[in-house]
């Protein structure tokens, strides 16, 4: 246990420094072409937080643990709304700009009751057919041309001075995002060793260990992003991860096998929607489009009172 414990430790260290060197490579190449921060993080910093939930599920899938694929985009989901966004608003109140709040998080918001519909219909033997998995996919069909929309083009980016040149940018988003995923895969990896050790069910581990796990490199790059003066990269990372976690995670997961399972998601899958639309009507509760201290400090408890109803019902 002493060897999982250290590895989980270095698992750490990767996250870290993996995305302080990812959010520089990406912002420095979207400053040379004039990408505003909000793109990017839609987008490269979005797909790039998202693989260990691709690589988690698509794996589980095929292995025939359908339980850890769903409850890991679910858990991951709910994770990336509630306690990264509820992180970063505890410690510093970000400000989200009003066309954000009316195009994107919407879309981030029907995703969510889309997947809700998907896992609450009885559609027995699968939670999730081929047929749902395609009708997901291209949701992230819909989701890439309403990001090429001329209406991104008010996202204005920050003139900045190029500090490397192409290919050292290049090296470094490269570099970061691969230390991203083997830091949060090694975490992932001893974590559930550790919890197995002590008799925990695959269940609550995809639910919770797998599931916040996977969403560690979200949290290292909007900490960083935070750190850096790049609330847009935060929001557009979270929105752009939850939205490809939904429709392209779990659709591909469910293209290559349909998804069954002997757990009702219903309820998990009910909370993750809950956490979308909460972070919706915060936009126009106390200060508008703001995520303020306590409005963080309640997304918080949402998802500790959550996982500890999970780790309750166990």
């Amino acid at each position: 246990m002493i060897f999982q414990i250290l590895l989980i430790v270095i698992g750490f260290i990767l996250l870290i420094k993996g995305a302080d060197i990812f959010i520089d490579g990406s912002c420095a190449i979207a400053r040379r072409y004039n990408i505003s921060d909000f793109i990017i993080g839609m987008t490269l910093v979005a797909f790039g937080t998202s693989a260990p939930e691709m690589a988690v599920s698509i794996i589980s899938a095929i292995n025939g643990n359908s339980g850890i694929a769903l409850g890991n985009v679910l858990g991951s989901n709910m994770a990336n709304i509630c306690l990264i966004l509820g992180i970063i608003a505890f410690i510093a109140p970000i400000t989200i700009r009003k066309s954000i709040v009316w195009r994107e998080i919407p879309f981030c918001l029907v995703t969510a009751i889309v997947l809700t519909i998907i896992l609450t219909t009885n559609n027995t033997p699968f939670l999730v057919s081929r047929i749902e998995a395609i009708i997901l996919l291209s949701g992230l069909g819909i989701y890439i041309a309403f990001m090429l929309m001329p209406g991104q083009q008010d996202l204005v980016p920050e003139a900045e001075s190029h500090p490397h040149k192409l290919y050292i940018s290049i090296a470094l988003t490269i570099g970061g995002l691969i230390a991203l995923i083997f830091g949060g895969d090694m975490v992932v990896k001893n974590s559930i060793k550790i919890a197995q050790s002590f008799g925990v069910s695959e269940g609550m581990i995809g639910l919770t260990i797998i599931a916040l796990g996977t969403s560690l490199p979200e949290l290292a790059a909007s900490l960083t992003a935070l750190k850096k003066g790049k609330p847009d990269i935060i929001i557009g990372n979270i929105v752009g991860s939850n939205i490809l976690n939904s429709c392209l995670v779990l659709g591909s997961a469910a293209i290559i096998k349909p998804l069954a399972s002997t757990k009702s998601f219903i309820l998990d899958a009910n909370v993750a929607m809950i956490a979308a639309i909460t972070l919706f009507l915060f936009m126009f509760i106390g200060k508008k489009h703001q995520l303020c201290r306590w409005k963080g400090i309640l997304l918080i408890v949402l998802y500790v009172g959550y996982m500890g109803y999970v780790i309750y019902r166990k």
